[in-house]
């Protein structure tokens, strides 16, 4: 895994996971190079060209989804199946405890969320809406 800060392409962080990548029909523009630069794990918070990870309940996933892809999401990791918007990609992990587990050292620097108050976030138990 790079280090935090440094350029983090889709096929790069699909290979570190062991996760199926999936491109919509109409590619991103860069393919499988997209650069993931920040992580977003509320919908809310995500902005332009930010990575959604879907921690929350399998029920809430479109609905999450479609709001992190109307705040300007450039793509989803989560753990279920789900079709990417144009443009975009999904992510599909085995499942999300491992994902985090991997990720902590890198995502603990590139969060932005800006209700994170400890660096614990990401080993609380997720919000369900």
């Amino acid at each position: 895994m790079p280090r935090a800060g440094t350029k983090l392409a889709v096929s790069t962080l699909t290979k570190f996971l062991r996760a199926n990548l999936i491109l919509a029909d109409i590619e991103p523009i860069f393919g499988t190079h997209t650069e993931i630069t920040r992580f977003a794990l509320n919908p809310d918070s995500v902005q332009l060209g930010d990575t959604y990870i879907h921690c929350c309940e399998n029920y809430s996933l479109l609905k999450d989804s479609m709001l992190a892809y109307e705040n300007g999401a450039n793509g989803i990791i989560c753990a279920s199946h789900i079709p990417p918007l144009a443009g975009s990609f999904v992510i599909q992990v085995q499942s999300v405890e491992s994902m985090i587990n991997l990720l902590y050292p890198y995502m603990q620097r590139c969060l932005i969320d800006d209700s994170v108050e400890t660096a614990n976030l990401l080993l609380r138990s997720p919000r369900v809406a």
